[in-house]
């Protein structure tokens, strides 16, 4: 049954897929909340892995001016037909969905 991994995360280590870091800087944000998605692209076709498009990452209410961190999130492994694949990441403004930035990962070849 879901749940039963052990409690501290380590199963999850053992399922195939990317461990990604991202650098985010926000400028002029203060006082208000970002979130940031991530999606696997086949590299090959140019088009969104279905199964592992807009998967939440992150969000955040920023409390300064100007906030710098490394983000770190876990991507599933893509689906076996998938070669090569990139990982796009996207921060909105979670009050109105803006796009404030994006991100592409250099191209990955599967295992």
């Amino acid at each position: 049954s879901a749940g039963d991994g052990g409690g501290d995360g380590s199963s999850v280590l053992t399922l195939p897929g990317e461990d990604v870091f991202v650098n985010a800087t926000i400028e002029g944000f203060k006082s208000k909340s970002v979130a940031m998605l991530a999606s696997m692209y086949d590299a090959d076709k140019r088009r969104r892995v279905r199964e592992l498009s807009d998967v939440p990452v992150f969000q955040q209410h920023v409390e300064a001016p100007s906030d710098q961190s490394v983000i770190e999130f876990w991507l599933s492994a893509p689906p076996v037909n998938v070669k090569r694949y990139f990982v796009r990441v996207q921060v909105y403004h979670r009050g109105d969905g803006v796009l404030l930035g994006i991100a592409d990962s250099k191209p990955i070849v599967a295992k």
